[in-house]
């Protein structure tokens, strides 16, 4: 049996889910709300787990395969926004009520511990700095990266550097419950001049003309790559995720070369993620530079375009690690 661990509204998950039906599959889904909207009993017996929803058993020996989607986020759901709305709570209450919620719902990641993950939870919090160190390190080529927070040291990059999120470009939830989108920004004198002589640490990266972006689907050792055509739009020159609906990009499918894929097989092999969305550009020196992995990434807005048909591929990939499991475990 498969186990699929996301969020409610996941569009992937429903059709991965299409895919497993069409198979004849057997599969669970647990959203991270189940753990709120549902009645839960957890109980530990000597070293046997069980695990209720509204009185239904998750039958935790049967499961074999476990997809870690987009599990988690809180702070998205309507009991937090609850919480936050009363005002009863103070924020260092709020955030230790999180961090419990989040210990609670980490449940299956040591309970299914011994089965096979598409996507380890214990090795999606990268560090974005580290990543690119990582890429170096196997031969991909990144851009010059800093981290400052000395207004004195970014006075020569000014003009010459972009500066983005380390983490998450999703930024929490603030007021009455607004969320914001951290762009990647160009570093111009006008926001140099808005600095403080020292400010929080930052991540920095020189610029590189492109040609264009490319948005790449890692599973198992498999690539499925999209350009796109961003560079011609200044909405969307650094950043794709700013995106122009009036004047969408131009998506083509494409392939790597067989020296990227060795390379980008062995960063993934070493950050010990065997799927995941990875995002590089192609300069107008004609290089690839990589730019960063997101472990949870969307990949719909890749197959869609393209037409890879990446459901029916993952989906068959959950059915062969569920299979495998269990043929060892027979």
């Amino acid at each position: 049996m498969i186990l699929i661990l996301t969020n409610d509204g996941d569009l992937s998950a429903d059709l991965v889910q299409d895919w497993l039906k069409y198979y004849k599959h057997p599969f669970m889904r647990i959203n991270t709300s189940d753990f709120i909207n549902k009645q839960i009993k957890i109980s530990l017996t000597g070293s046997k787990f069980q695990c209720l929803f509204d009185n239904n058993e998750i039958p935790l020996e049967n499961i074999g395969a476990v997809w870690f989607r987009k599990y988690g986020f809180f702070r998205c759901s309507n009991t937090y926004k609850e919480i936050c709305k009363t005002k009863k709570l103070n924020e260092e209450l709020i955030n230790h009520i999180t961090k419990e919620f989040h210990k609670v719902i980490d449940f299956f990641n040591y309970a299914l511990r011994d089965r096979n993950w598409l996507t380890d939870p214990e090795y999606i919090n990268i560090n974005k700095f580290d990543v690119l160190y990582q890429a170096s390190k196997c031969g991909l080529n990144i851009a010059d990266s800093y981290i400052l927070n000395s207004k004195n040291d970014l006075k020569s990059l000014v003009g010459k550097v972009i500066s983005k999120s380390v983490l998450d470009p999703i930024l929490p939830s603030w007021g009455d419950n607004h969320k914001s989108m951290m762009y990647t920004t160009m570093v111009d004198k006008r926001s140099f001049d808005r600095l403080p002589e020292i400010f929080m640490p930052s991540l920095v990266q020189k610029t590189i003309a492109k040609k264009y972006e490319l948005r790449i689907f890692y599973i198992c050792g498999r690539f499925y790559t999209m350009a796109i055509f961003s560079q011609s739009d200044k909405k969307t020159k650094l950043d794709f995720r700013n995106y122009n609906w009036d004047k969408p990009n131009r998506y083509v499918p494409c392939d790597l070369d067989v020296d990227t894929k060795r390379r980008l097989s062995k960063l993934m092999h070493n950050l010990h993620l065997n799927c995941g969305s990875i995002d590089m550009i192609k300069g107008t020196d004609n290089k690839l530079y990589f730019l960063e992995i997101n472990p949870t990434g969307q990949f719909g807005m890749i197959d869609f375009p393209c037409n890879y048909g990446l459901h029916k591929i993952v989906a068959k990939r959950l059915i062969n690690l569920d299979t495998t499991h269990s043929s060892v475990n027979i």
